[in-house]
């Protein structure tokens, strides 16, 4: 009896040796995965139950993954994964307004009533009363490059901290265009490049401001047109006789400078077009990079959306950062196809930012410096009751500060 005892005894203690590893080894996974990005495995076939779910994964052979649990990203802020954007981690659409009220740098007089509104009441408005939670603030590629550069990163800091108080991610966009005191390049340049040198560092430890890298390219979409935007070059485009620098130039110079913000890229044809765009490296992993369309030729059949940008949005996170119609366009297809657009790009989870809060004031979204909307049917006419509608179809945005 003596004998079996001892040996049950040496049993149990194995058993719990044993048992006691087993808990370690799964707590140690469990804690490894919480710690981490929420990982995917491929799938071949099967159905899926809750807390597992399909997602686009490009690394996966069929396009496609199952995400076991919960996304969790290890650092807050704006993020991609997949084909979408995550705010600390959880799903998120950008919606909201372009805005030129920063705009002008020093010694730049456009838009003067858009810099006078300027600021955190605006922003509120813009949240409360549009469900906004994004701004796109356009930045002088002109004056960020040149000598009064420090003081105008100063300005856009100042409205980026206004923004985050009250609880909005931002964009900020380079813009070479007249607004901005800039002669309009239809591609980048070396001045690009100095521009986004002077201005990534004062926000590349912002994780809820995101950089687009160059607005409204005006490329063509062929296959060497294609490729001068990814690499650069003095054709086929002569870019006002400056020599283009690509848009992976201006990626790995991000990068370069230790920047690990979400990166937005334009389509061809001012952003109207993204067929044939090739896919730029990051050297980040998974890539953290989006692409972008400005939908204004919008009154076309879905399949022709689909194949002009939207095909994209199924492995790549995308975002609209202007959208609107004008006054003149009421009564035309445009103010008819307005609604179904908007629902064809949210079903397609491509936000939409309206252009804009601070400028055509009375002839396309805002009617007024009480951003009341414009209205087709009254005497302030344009796109503003259906971007409304749009806007308010999304949750109230949170009033916490980021």
């Amino acid at each position: 009896m003596k004998t079996v005892r001892q040996s049950r005894g040496k049993y149990v203690q194995l058993g719990l040796f044993v048992s006691t590893f087993v808990f370690i080894g799964v707590a140690a996974l469990i804690l490894t995965h919480a710690a981490n990005t929420a990982f995917s495995k491929e799938a071949e076939a099967g159905t899926l139950q809750t807390p597992a779910k399909p997602i686009a994964d490009a690394r996966a052979s069929g396009g496609s993954a199952v995400q076991f649990g919960a996304v969790v990203v290890g650092s807050k802020g704006i993020t991609v994964s997949g084909n979408n954007f995550l705010k600390d981690g959880a799903a998120f659409t950008p919606h909201g307004f372009n805005m030129v009220g920063v705009l002008a740098p020093p010694g730049c007089s456009a838009n003067s009533a858009a810099k006078m509104h300027f600021g955190t009441a605006e922003f509120i408005t813009a949240r409360d009363k549009w469900h906004a939670n994004t701004l796109r603030f356009q930045v002088s590629q002109s004056g960020l490059a040149g000598s009064s550069s420090a003081t105008y990163i100063s300005s856009i800091q100042i409205g980026v901290a206004q923004a985050h108080a009250v609880g909005l991610v931002v964009v900020l966009s380079m813009q070479d265009q007249s607004l901005g005191c800039g002669p309009a390049h239809p591609l980048p340049n070396a001045e690009t490049v100095t521009a986004w040198n002077n201005l990534a560092p004062a926000f590349k430890n912002d994780p809820y401001t995101i950089f687009e890298l160059f607005n409204e390219p005006n490329n063509a979409t062929g296959a060497a047109d294609w490729a001068q935007w990814l690499s650069g070059g003095s054709t086929p485009e002569p870019n006002l006789g400056s020599t283009s620098v690509g848009h992976q130039q201006l990626v790995n110079t991000i990068r370069g400078l230790g920047a690990k913000n979400v990166i937005l890229a334009d389509g061809a044809g001012k952003a109207e077009v993204l067929t044939g765009i090739p896919i730029l490296s990051d050297s980040l992993n998974p890539d953290q990079i989006g692409y972008v369309v400005h939908p204004y030729y919008f009154q076309i059949s879905t399949s022709q959306l689909d194949s002009r940008f939207a095909y994209l949005a199924a492995t790549k996170p995308m975002l609209a950062t202007e959208w609107n119609y004008l006054a003149a366009d009421c009564g035309g297809v445009k103010e008819t196809d307005a609604p179904g657009f908007l629902t064809y790009m949210k079903n397609k989870n491509i936000g939409i930012l309206g252009h804009a809060l601070d400028t055509a004031i009375g002839n396309a979204i805002i009617a007024d410096w009480n951003y009341n909307p414009t209205d087709c049917s009254s005497s302030i006419k344009g796109s503003g009751i259906p971007f409304l509608s749009y806007s308010t179809s999304f949750p109230a945005t949170p009033t916490n500060p980021l």
